[in-house]
């Protein structure tokens, strides 16, 4: 009898330690690491704006139809971690149990009262046949990209845009490794 309880102590640490490790990369594969590689551009860009390129990892072929969500935000240090996935800081309202929340951004809360909660400035896109999104109005300091699905996105993270021109950003997938280039 006292066997098994080993084995069983034993098992559920192994359990618990598969169950961090799940959790750690969850949370964590997807904090991007800047790659050396430079990205070429498309056929036609406009002057200024941000050019986001997806491509695979193992070929360098790059990915159609591919979900990006992307929008400016205020810092650096805008990004929090959801039950969901990441999102930005103005993305993430706190509702009161019993509230429903609509689709068009109305919270009704359960005395009936309706509030309505800001805009989400990150926009949704999705990549043409040769991989890329252009966003020629991308303005502001820094923007925030999400590449993959609003289920399990595969990258993201904030990046700042150049003041002089168009800034391009390549992501890798499924590594989620990215490059940004003036």
């Amino acid at each position: 009898m006292k066997d098994n309880r080993v084995v069983i102590a034993a098992v559920l640490v192994v359990v618990v330690i598969i169950s961090a490790l799940a959790l750690y990369f969850s949370l964590f594969s997807n904090i991007l690491v800047v790659s050396a590689k430079t990205s070429s551009s498309p056929t036609s860009t406009a002057a200024g704006g941000l050019q986001i390129r997806v491509l695979q990892d193992n070929s360098g072929q790059p990915v159609a139809d591919m979900a990006v969500l992307a929008g400016p935000v205020s810092s650096r240090n805008n990004l929090v971690f959801t039950p969901d996935g990441p999102s930005l800081k103005e993305c993430v309202h706190e509702v009161a149990n019993g509230s429903t929340v609509l689709g068009n951004g109305t919270v009704v809360l359960q005395n009936g009262t309706r509030i309505t909660v800001p805009t989400c400035p990150p926009k949704d896109y999705t990549t043409n046949g040769t991989g890329w999104v252009s966003i020629p109005d991308a303005t502001g300091h820094y923007y925030f990209f999400e590449v993959g699905t609003i289920l399990r996105p595969e990258a993201h993270g904030i990046i700042e845009l150049s003041n002089v021109g168009t800034t391009y950003l390549t992501v890798h997938m499924p590594s989620g490794n990215y490059t940004v280039t003036s």
